[in-house]
Formats: C-alpha cells, structure tokens, sequence
C-alpha cells in the first residue's frame, strides 16, 4: 500500500465497516461544512511533486474552477429526481463515504458495491473498486448516469438541468468561457475532488522528525508493522496515527464501538474455530 493512502483507506475502512443491514432508505444529502473545504497543500507529508503530476494538462486547477467543482459536488439538482448528490455517498463526515454496505441511490434504490472514499483518489492509477475509469473525469460521469445511483438518462439531461439557473450560468461562463455543458461539468467536480488529501497526520508529523508525534505503543505499532512477532493492539494504536485529524474523532468512535461489540461477539476472533484439525 502506498503512503499516498494509507491514511484515508485506514479511516474509510473504520467507517465504512460500520455497514447499514437495514432496509434501504434514502439519506439526505450532507451540507458542506468544514471537512468539505479543499485540504491545504501545507500539511505535513503533502506530496507536492506527485500532485503535480497527477493533474492532467488539459484541467489546471483553479480556485473558481474548484469552487465550482464543490458546488457540485452537494447539489442533488444533478440526480433526476433532485434527491441524491455525489455527497450522498461520499459525504465528509463519513471520510468521504456512506458508511453502507452498499451505496443508496435515487428512490431509495441499492446498488452492488459500497462508496469508496474519494480522499487521496488523485493519487489512484484508476478509479472505482474494479478500475474501471482511467481519470476522474472519467468517475464523475458514471454515478450521475447510473440508474441506481443518479439516474439521469445521459449527461447533457443532468447539464440542463443546471443550465436553467443563473448562477451556474454565470459560474460556468466565468470558469470556462461558455455556457453549461457535460465536459466542464466533469471538469469541475474532477478538480474539486484533487484538493481533497489527507495529510498531516501524527505519523506524517513523525516521519517529518517530530518524535513526540505519536506515543510510545503507536511507536512499538510502526515496529510491529515492520516485524510480524511484535501485540496486536499496538498494531491497532500504530494504525491510528495515519489518520489526519479531522477525521481522528471519528475513527476513535467507531474503533470504540466495534471494540464494544466485539467483546459480546466476536466470531472473526475464533481461534479454536480456526485453529482445530481438519476431520
């Protein structure tokens, strides 16, 4: 696993585990706050070269371009029935996922597979648990014409629904020079979602030469990460330092309460189970 990640798939795992078994209902879409705001290129560990080279030529960043992009990003006006946004299934609170099982679209429909985080995506060779899209770009299109998930019938149905309200018309204008359409869109959200990283986190500050970053059961963690005869609860303690700070008061309540659960049930924990001869 490359360091580019780490931190979100540690967090994302956490919440995403948690998993909603019951019947699907439609979530309201998140309001953008404080974690939705585009990460600083500043944090501790930030890979100033490699977000360069992740940027494609023909889509430089710019703030009203990403600004755009975050717009929207919450705008449920994109689905066919104005009901769900990429938020809904990649919402801030959630390190940028549902926390489900499998994602819920428009009428409460359920797909196949869960949302994974779009923290640190730019740094993927490919998008989506099955790499089916190369770029972002290429992401953004998909859900707002899935039938489960957005539901518009193509992209230039989802582009004139925006295209009627003024202020997207003046917003895409002043970005790209010319009215709404489905290409810029893409563009938009594409640049939005680069500017989410995660960094800064205790073991970045620790990497970076500060050896009061993380505590001394994180530090015996990183030892145990590089030899397998080291407590597992270290390991555990270790994991957690890779977690940026937005997100650590999230991770702690989810590893709390799946601690909690796991000492009333715990059969992925069976060792007799496990370890028994065969007949």
């Amino acid at each position: 696993m490359g360091p580019v990640v780490r931190a979100s798939v540690v967090i994302a795992s956490l919440i995403g585990a948690a998993g909603d078994a019951r019947a699907p209902a439609l979530p309201p879409i998140p309001i953008p706050g404080p974690l939705a705001e585009p990460r600083s290129s500043k944090q501790v560990g930030f890979p100033a070269d490699r977000t360069m080279a992740a940027i494609p030529s023909d889509n430089p960043q710019t703030a009203d371009k990403i600004a755009l992009g975050r717009k929207l990003f919450f705008d449920g006006r994109l689905s066919v029935d104005g009901t769900v946004a990429c938020a809904t299934c990649h919402d801030p609170g959630r390190a940028f996922t549902d926390g489900r099982q499998t994602s819920i679209g428009v009428q409460g429909r359920s797909g196949q597979r869960n949302a994974p985080t779009v923290l640190n995506a730019l740094y993927n060779q490919t998008q989506f648990w099955d790499g089916r899209a190369k770029t972002l770009e290429d992401q953004a299109a998909l859900p707002i014409v899935n039938p489960v998930e957005m539901g518009q019938p193509d992209l230039e149905a989802a582009v004139r629904s925006l295209a009627a309200y003024p202020d997207y018309q003046q917003a895409f204008q002043m970005v790209f020079g010319r009215p709404p359409n489905g290409r810029d869109l893409l563009r938009a959200i594409a640049s939005y979602e680069r500017t989410l990283t995660s960094f800064d986190s205790p073991f970045d500050r620790f990497l970076a030469g500060d050896a009061r970053a993380i505590n001394e059961s994180a530090k015996r963690g990183w030892v145990l990460f590089n030899d397998e005869e080291s407590e597992i609860d270290d390991l555990v303690i270790f994991m957690a330092s890779l977690t940026s700070d937005p997100w650590q008061a999230l991770g702690k309540q989810e590893l709390a309460r799946q601690r909690a659960l796991a000492r009333t049930n715990r059969p992925f924990r069976d060792t007799r189970r496990a370890f028994r001869s065969k007949p």
